[in-house]
């Protein structure tokens, strides 16, 4: 899971490319599988099942792994990126 601050790396990811890991800062996880640095939070999973659905493969994956570090997250949807907003009253608080 990408940090707000990581809206370029976001960027890159979504361009088609030779190697989408250029240049970028990361480590081997479980199974040699990269774990990106200064992530909000990563999940090492093992594939426990798979389901087809039309063209796509849909993998459930058991977690094996993860770490966290409540930064803001980065958030995407409806076509933008955008910041996260608790709720009213829940005592939560982001900064700018």
């Amino acid at each position: 899971m990408l940090g707000a601050s990581q809206q370029e790396l976001s960027n890159k990811f979504a361009k088609s490319s030779n190697d989408k890991f250029a240049g970028v800062d990361w480590t081997p996880g479980l199974g040699g599988a990269p774990v990106l640095a200064n992530c909000v939070a990563s999940f090492q999973c093992r594939a426990a099942n798979r389901y087809y659905g039309g063209d796509h493969i849909i993998f459930l994956g058991a977690v094996e792994a993860y770490a966290y570090n409540r930064q803001e997250p980065l958030l995407f949807a409806r076509g933008g990126y955008g910041r996260f907003a608790p709720p009213e009253g829940s005592g939560t608080t982001t900064s700018s």
